[in-house]
């Protein structure tokens, strides 16, 4: 699975939590040391997953329609600053639309969806 991959399907499952009505107004960040971060929802912009890769946040960010993106650093980590805008993987591939909850249980790969489909 490519990075593109991961990241999406990250933020899709994350997507996923919002759409069907958890209620919490935190997000905790539990870490492999133990320790964890609360971040209020209100404050949170969008969620992207960077593992592995070499960017920093002043290198440009460049999906498959060439949309630049901003990045922020926060602690030792490269974070997406804004949502992402392209409908297909940087191969070209188009990214499918779930608009079914059984669909997500399905799902073997990545996908996307609208909040409350």
């Amino acid at each position: 699975m490519t990075k593109m991959h991961k990241t999406t399907l990250l933020l899709l499952a994350m997507m996923l939590i919002f759409s069907f009505g958890w209620s919490q107004n935190i997000m905790r960040i539990n870490r492999k040391d133990n320790s964890s971060v609360d971040i209020p929802l209100d404050e949170i912009d969008n969620i992207v997953y960077l593992k592995g890769t070499t960017i920093s946040a002043s290198d440009e960010l460049r999906d498959a329609d060439g949309n630049v993106y901003k990045t922020v650093k926060i602690g030792n980590q490269i974070w997406m600053a804004e949502n992402l805008r392209t409908g297909k993987y940087i191969d070209g591939t188009p990214i499918p639309e779930v608009k079914e909850k059984g669909e997500w249980e399905k799902a073997t790969a990545a996908a996307f969806c609208w909040y409350n489909n």
